[in-house]
């Protein structure tokens, strides 16, 4: 019996699953081992200048490692999870934990970005400010200035003198910018009796530190795209199917409200109306018949589908001055009835309204008939009568004609 389960319970193997859970192991090693290496600092460039203020650029570095850190402990999560989806029945979905890990790998990217560009920015301040200093020559004399040794490192390693000019240095320069070339051909310049470097420092300074995290750029990026673009996708169809079903439970909505708008403005408004024919007392037996049978049976007046026209509804929208007119001139008035709109079984079912319908007894040759109007017998009920408003639909059969009603509620104690 536990065999049984276990085969109910677990997928049968089949090379797409080996092949999906191949993919997943991979993953699962890329998200352990690009933590170790930013730990280790091997995703770092090996040429580093030391310009860098070490307290600033430790601090930041800590905060990438803690960060990939987190990317590693919720891409393992995922992926676990994703194994057992792969070999387990009616497991949960991933979804809703693949947009929680994109959004918070996307938010996350976009800070590491933005503390490098600020990182960049500081390490500017930081050197530029010196070509204003008034106490250059005695800080040439302190060995202990942290920022003047890093510059005497730069100017000997990368063959360049000053900041942005061998000038930064005014009339005291150090040995470290001491040109040993022999001509200007050597990329020197003559600074009073001395050769110096021509170039400046800070644009290489600023070259290398921009490079020197570039593979871990790289690697983050490479990260954010592999989670970013099942994220996009899902997404993506998300909005669309959303869309979809708003617009397919809407659309008739959306165009009766439009309808709505534009009869306010040109003040035409509208009101559902049924015509009723005055004089019906001329029948014959076999009409009788035939209309009992109609109020019987309503939807077996027409067999065959093909030869069905295409509605019977007498429903009609007439202007309000015309009905206020038709108050005025016939005899007896139109009659107002209070109709409230049928329950619906769909997804998000309408709320209840009470909309006036008139019911207008007419003569056939009446000159305040509408030229769209139909005419119905008091005594001969059509398969339709109503209206709709959007999703909203407003049955009025049994008040235009009321033994339809009293038929339905008999035929049962006949039977």
């Amino acid at each position: 019996m536990s065999a049984t389960n276990n085969k109910e319970k677990f997928r049968k193997p089949r090379p797409i699953l080996w092949t999906a859970t191949s993919l997943i192991i991979m993953y699962m090693v890329w998200c352990i081992v690009v933590p170790i290496l930013t730990t280790t600092g091997h995703l770092y460039s090996i040429q580093s200048p030391e310009c860098l203020n070490n307290t600033e650029f430790e601090s930041r570095r800590h905060y990438e490692q803690k960060i990939v850190c987190l990317w590693s402990s919720l891409n393992l999560a995922l992926c676990i999870i994703l194994l057992l989806k792969v070999w387990i029945k009616r497991f949960v979905h991933v979804c809703v934990f693949l947009i929680i890990v994109g959004v918070i790998m996307i938010c996350t990217f976009d800070t590491i970005q933005k503390n490098e560009i600020q990182g960049m920015e500081n390490l500017k301040k930081h050197y530029l400010a010196l070509l204003t200093h008034n106490n250059t020559e005695n800080m040439l004399m302190d060995k202990n200035c942290d920022i003047f040794t890093n510059m005497y490192h730069w100017q000997t390693k990368f063959k360049c003198c000053g900041l942005e000019s061998y000038q930064d240095w005014n009339s005291v320069i150090p040995d470290s910018c001491l040109c040993e070339g022999e001509d200007n051909k050597s990329g020197c310049v003559g600074a009073g009796d001395t050769l110096v470097y021509e170039k400046p420092c800070f644009p290489i300074v600023v070259s290398l530190a921009e490079k020197q995290r570039s593979t871990f750029q790289m690697i983050v990026t490479v990260w954010v795209v592999i989670i970013g673009v099942p994220f996009a996708i899902f997404l993506f169809i998300g909005i669309i199917l959303l869309i979809c079903v708003i617009l397919r439970m809407n659309s008739s909505h959306c165009r009766y409200v439009l309808k709505r708008w534009k009869d306010k403005i040109c003040a035409n408004k509208k009101v559902p109306v049924v015509f009723i024919r005055k004089n019906n007392n001329n029948q014959t037996a076999e009409e009788k018949v035939e209309e009992q049978h109609t109020i019987m049976y309503p939807h077996d007046a027409c067999v065959d589908i093909t030869q069905c026209p295409p509605s019977d509804n007498p429903v009609i929208m007439i202007p309000l001055s015309l009905l206020r007119r038709l108050q005025e001139e016939l005899d007896p008035p139109p009659v107002q009835h209070k109709v409230q709109n049928e329950k619906c079984h769909c997804i998000f079912p309408p709320s209840p309204r009470i909309r006036p319908f008139y019911t207008v007894l007419v003569d056939d040759d009446s000159p305040l008939l509408p030229g769209n109007a139909v005419v119905v017998d008091a005594h001969k009920p059509t398969q339709e009568c109503y209206w709709s408003e959007g999703h909203r639909a407003f049955e009025v059969r049994e008040i235009v004609w009321p033994q339809v009603k009293m038929q339905d509620t008999t035929e049962p104690n006949n039977g």
